[in-house]
């Protein structure tokens, strides 16, 4: 038995869970993992959030089906597949009987940040399909996160922009449920990337740098920008 799973079995009573991101640990961990060894709490656990764990482990998700009470539940993207993402029918376990949230986390803690490619057409017929199966067995799920804030750096025009295809599911697929789609605000607006894919010196200019000129010249900072102490780290649209 490892650890980590006596480590859970200490409290008593567990009501939150969170585990972050592991992906130079060793040995083989999966989200069937932690969901057997949550089910100790599963009549108390209310929030669980884990990150991407080993490559190699099982690419089921998390079963939030046999956790009752459990309200919010954040996933990564990537333990599900290094490649394109395709639904699987046991995905829509993530419906569980009580869960109102559903965040999923694109964010990748290596030595590069997400593919601004990673969210696209596939991965929003995926959003579609789970937002088509909550509808199904009349789900609880009130609110789907998207957690998504790549670089653009390296981009083509060919990808496209990734925030067109959640307002597309936004005003498609989630307002005639009443469900609500909220996502990581985008470091720059669909023109100002255009623009940026014209700049023939893109390559030799840092983010950052381009980032500094658009607050200068095209809008005001907001109040939270403004105090760097006092910024949020995440902001979302809806």
């Amino acid at each position: 038995m490892s650890m980590t799973s006596l480590l859970i079995q200490w409290p008593a009573a567990l009501t939150r869970f969170e585990f972050g991101s592991l992906l130079r640990y060793p040995y083989i961990l999966d989200y069937p993992m932690f969901e057997s060894w949550l089910l100790i709490h599963k009549d108390t656990l209310k929030h669980v959030a884990i990150g991407h764990l080993s490559e190699r482990g099982d690419r089921r998700l998390f079963n939030a089906t046999l956790f009752p009470h459990l309200e919010y539940l954040r996933l990564s993207r990537w333990q599900m597949s290094q490649v394109s993402v395709e639904f699987q029918a046991d995905d829509a376990n993530i419906l569980g009987p009580s869960l109102k949230t559903f965040c999923w986390d694109f964010r990748v803690f290596d030595e590069h940040n997400e593919d601004w490619h990673g969210f696209g057409k596939t991965a929003a017929l995926w959003v579609e399909k789970i937002i088509s199966e909550a509808v199904a067995r009349e789900a609880v799920l009130k609110t789907f996160q998207i957690q998504f804030k790549p670089r653009y750096g390296d981009t083509e025009l060919a990808w496209g922009y990734p925030w067109d295809w959640m307002v597309d599911l936004r005003e498609r697929v989630f307002k005639p449920t009443g469900m609500g789609l909220v996502y990581s605000e985008p470091r720059i607006t669909k023109e100002q990337w255009l623009e940026w894919l014209k700049r023939p010196d893109r390559k030799d200019i840092e983010e950052e740098e381009y980032e500094r000129s658009l607050w200068e010249t095209d809008r005001p900072p907001k109040e939270e920008d403004k105090n760097s102490e006092g910024a949020k780290f995440e902001s979302w649209y809806q």
